[in-house]
């Protein structure tokens, strides 16, 4: 039972249950994977292309990742966001597949994972995960690159795309 609430327009920001434990049920957050059943085979990424799979929204809330037309998500309020990532690819060929956090269209600084493979890997998992910091409208999504496999094959429900506003 929490013994304190804030509340504005008879919403609750920030609840304090007799713990001390702090909820925070309007928090933007979400959390998207690509569909089920997961096949998204031969892909062309021989170029930096933003992913566009991630369909399956698990959670959204306040409504800010777009998971049907942009693939991205945009910042309601201005803050620092913990961003992440991780895409399963399949029968790599040989050369480096790269995942990118890209903000406001543009790669994100230090922000990618890459695999080199000298061989065909029968799955590999990339891993991003990285702080922000938006401004209010700002966006973020995620880019794959293969410098050599121009038929890649995702295993789309084993990857996801999640954030959340940490302050």
């Amino acid at each position: 039972m929490a013994l304190s609430k804030i509340t504005n327009g008879g919403v609750t920001g920030i609840s304090i249950d007799s713990s001390g434990r702090v909820t925070m049920p309007s928090q933007p957050m979400f959390r998207a994977t690509g569909p089920h059943p997961s096949a998204v085979t031969n892909q062309n990424y021989t170029s930096v292309t933003k992913l566009t799979f991630w369909d399956n929204e698990i959670f959204d809330v306040g409504g800010n990742f777009d998971s049907s037309t942009d693939y991205d998500f945009t910042a309601p309020v201005t803050g620092y966001y913990q961003i992440n990532a991780n895409v399963t690819v399949r029968d790599l060929v040989g050369g480096f597949v790269k995942m990118y956090l890209y903000k406001n269209g543009s790669a994100y600084t230090g922000a990618f994972s890459e695999n080199e493979s000298e061989g065909t890997e029968d799955r590999y998992t990339l891993y991003l995960n990285e702080v922000v910091q938006l401004d209010a409208t700002d966006t973020v999504d995620i880019r794959m690159e293969s410098t050599s496999d121009t038929s890649l094959d995702f295993v789309a429900n084993l990857s996801s795309f999640s954030g959340f506003l940490i302050g």
